[in-house]
């Protein structure tokens, strides 16, 4: 089950051990300490550390206290959409805002660049604002999807029909 999970979380960009420990602390019953965690997946007192603090940071492990040595243990947020969202919202909204903000950047780069004539110049900006578009109705499936767990593509599909076609 770990292993499930910690490739599903790999193929999402995220470490090995990011899944492991979530998946353990996800099918454990009650909170485990970072010395009982690192026991049980083999992983150095460090190596622990780095990956509960880089998973506090996505809000999918939280500190709980308990009376152990240490007086921390953590659980997994067990919420799976919450969980979702949170990373979602952190994560992707993030890439979409910086792939937005370079859009208008390669927009205005165009406008301002000497070497291209005036066809090319205004041809190289439809293309740039057909990309915008795109990206902003991403960001609003996006956010639609975070505020109700519920995505609706046909703006997406809608946008790619006409880009695509034109393109053609």
């Amino acid at each position: 089950m770990l292993e499930g999970v910690a490739r599903v979380i790999e193929y999402w960009g995220f470490k090995r051990n990011h899944g492991r420990l979530w998946a353990l602390l996800y099918l454990i019953d009650e909170p485990l300490d970072a010395t009982a965690i690192g026991r049980r997946l083999g992983l150095s007192k460090g190596a622990v550390s780095m990956v509960l603090r880089e998973l506090e940071g996505w809000a999918v492990v939280r500190r709980v206290s308990v009376p152990t040595r240490s007086g921390v243990a953590y659980e997994a947020e067990r919420d799976l959409w919450r969980m979702v969202t949170t990373v979602l919202r952190q994560r992707e909204s993030r890439l979409v805002e910086a792939v937005m903000n370079d859009l208008v950047q390669a927009e205005e780069l165009i406008g301002r660049d000497p070497g291209l004539g005036e066809v090319e110049r205004r041809e190289l900006i439809a293309r740039v604002r057909k990309l915008r578009r795109f990206a902003e109705v991403a960001r609003a499936a996006l956010e639609a999807f975070m505020r109700s767990y519920r995505l609706n593509l046909a703006p997406l599909k809608s946008v790619l029909s006409a880009t695509f076609r034109h393109a053609l």
